[in-house]
């Protein structure tokens, strides 16, 4: 018997536009649904981020959130746990990872209620893990983890599943799961790939963005998720189970430390030390300033913390704004629009502002509570700090806007009077 596990990871950044979230609805979320209504047999796992939960709930796309529920209350669809805006994990200190971690289960669990409040398994945004953030998710009460097949640094795990610790350890098949996303063969390929990969019983498992079934690839969802599905019910060869379903069907074999990776790491990356090149690449110039930016962010914050309890009433709000705008602020997608193979420089700067949002009222609410000069000293360092910070990467963005314009040889001949 051969065992699917398909995940799908489902989010939208916190700075998305309702035109935006309204299209991708309509091209993915909303049908993407419908096919696993029609089919009783499939199970998925997934992944929804708070980050687009809640945005489901502000824009009442009520119709999507009960397609979502009524999967699960089938009994064809398990959640997993991540980070409330999707935050590269291993670059945020323990107690930001655990608040990320903790506004995600509370956020899903007030909207969906039990289904979502079960023990379940833990996606990391982008798959991006390190031996810190394997050691956190083994604390709190999550059933596994998954990561990128590239960071399984032992013999692939085909009938068996390794351990870190106390904590399982499921690995994607990359190439399969990548072949798909690009769409590199048709369904029926892949049912025969699928057939063909190893002998005996075995499992893969299967994970990517549900956006790419219908909005990065336009009726994706119908021509092949639905032909896969028709096609394999009632297979007596393929089954389709939860991540979950692992545990049951196969035996664990010995323990495993991952390697540090994401969903996006090469094997050059890792001989490099580059783990998570998209989003903290050394010799990123935009993501070290970028990065720098959200730990001045984080240590303003943790001083105003520890002086929350003497801020006045009528200055609560600000603290309010700049917990709220930090947790925002710590979404991967400013720095992946800064990678090397993506730019946006609205979209970095839109991701951005939540963190010149969050310094601003961490600012404006420390100077509401009585301080030491030393303090006033200390806090104005890291304000000034960020404001340096925040003008080289405008500079920084203008230098990349000029390097990548398409009009740059066209402007120049108008500045050269051509």
């Amino acid at each position: 018997m051969i065992y699917w596990a398909l995940l799908l990871h489902i989010y939208q950044p916190p700075f998305q536009s309702l035109k935006i979230l309204q299209k991708i609805n309509d091209e993915c979320y909303s049908k993407l649904f419908d096919v696993f209504l029609e089919f009783p047999t499939t199970k998925l796992t997934l992944n929804i981020n708070g980050s687009l939960t809640e945005f489901f709930t502000h824009y009442k796309f009520l119709d999507t959130l009960e397609k979502i529920k009524e999967v699960a209350r089938k009994g064809q669809l398990r959640f997993t746990g991540s980070g409330m805006y999707h935050p590269i994990l291993p670059n945020l200190p323990p107690a930001e990872v655990l608040r990320q971690i903790h506004l995600n289960e509370e956020y899903n669990e007030q909207i969906f209620g039990k289904i979502y409040a079960a023990s379940k398994g833990f996606f990391p945004p982008e798959m991006a893990i390190s031996k810190g953030i394997l050691n956190i998710v083994k604390q709190l009460d999550y059933k596994w983890i998954i990561a990128s097949g590239i960071a399984c640094p032992s013999e692939w795990p085909t009938n068996f599943y390794y351990l870190y610790n106390t904590l399982p350890v499921f690995f994607r098949d990359d190439i399969i799961s990548n072949e798909i996303s690009f769409k590199k063969y048709g369904p029926m390929e892949f049912i025969s790939k699928i057939k063909t990969l190893f002998e005996d019983d075995y499992y893969i498992i299967t994970a990517m963005d549900g956006e790419t079934f219908g909005h990065h690839i336009k009726n994706y969802e119908e021509t092949f998720l639905r032909t896969v599905f028709q096609e394999i019910d009632g297979d007596e060869e393929v089954q389709m189970i939860f991540l979950d379903d692992i545990l049951n069907l196969f035996e664990q074999k010995g323990k495993v430390i991952p390697l540090a990776s994401s969903w996006s790491t090469t094997p050059e990356n890792l001989k490099v030390n580059n783990p998570f090149p998209l989003w903290s690449d050394p010799k990123n110039q935009l993501h070290n300033v970028q990065n720098y930016l959200r730990e001045l962010a984080i240590k303003l914050f943790n001083y105003l913390e520890r002086h929350s309890s003497q801020i006045p009433q009528d200055h609560l709000e600000f603290y309010n704004n700049a917990r709220t705008s930090l947790d925002k602020g710590e979404n991967s997608d400013g720095t992946w629009w800064a990678s090397t193979f993506n730019f946006s420089e609205d979209l970095i700067f839109r991701s951005t502002q939540f963190l010149v949002r969050s310094i601003i009222n961490s600012y404006k609410a420390l100077f509401s509570t009585p301080l030491k000069s030393d303090e006033i000293l200390e806090i104005r360092h890291i304000y000034e700090d960020f404001k340096g910070n925040f003008t080289n990467l405008l500079q920084l963005l203008a230098n990349e806007v000029e390097k990548r314009s398409r009009f740059k040889a066209y402007q120049r001949k108008i500045d050269n009077g051509r």
